[in-house]
């Protein structure tokens, strides 16, 4: 089979990271490497993936038109104007938004589904009183964390909620 350019573009879950590849491909490659990125996206390895035939290569000035093409000449900008971002950690916060409905070890506790991952997901107090998330219908700051669903009491008591 004849192959075509095509950029390959995997942003992985973990670091921030993205890879961008420039491949001659086979359709059928296109196809396999479509599925495999579909199966790393649901396992919680990739954010998100793009395979597309290559564009012509152009200069800086055409990637500023691609992107000011994209997102409008106001924001580009904007953010041009603003100069490099600093060093600090962009905030992030979590809200919790399903109900903390059983008690594990003393701790308020619930189950989730993530990625077709069973989880159980457990908000025990926060040891800062700076830091942590607001639980519906529980008092103080609580660190919310999840784990993979095991077996055991706990796992009988509270089968995983649907998605």
């Amino acid at each position: 089979m004849p192959t075509q350019r095509h950029l390959l573009a995997l942003a992985f879950a973990r670091g921030a990271d993205i890879l961008v590849l420039d491949a001659d491909l086979t359709p059928a490659d296109v196809e396999q490497f479509v599925w495999l990125a579909r199966w790393l996206v649901r396992q919680g390895h990739l954010a998100t993936f793009a395979v597309t035939g290559a564009p012509d290569r152009t200069d800086a000035v055409g990637a500023m038109g691609a992107i000011r093409a994209r997102l409008g000449d106001l924001l580009v900008d904007a953010n041009v104007a603003a100069g490099p971002p600093s060093d600090e950690p962009d905030p992030a916060f979590l809200a919790a938004v399903w109900d903390f409905d059983q008690v594990l070890d003393g701790v308020p506790a619930s189950t989730a589904q993530f990625l077709g991952l069973d989880l159980e997901v457990i908000a025990p107090v926060s040891p800062d009183e700076e830091v942590g998330a607001s639980v519906p219908g529980i008092p103080g700051l609580r660190r919310v964390y999840a784990r993979p669903f095991c077996s055991g009491d706990f796992a009988h008591e509270a089968p995983p909620t649907s998605p």
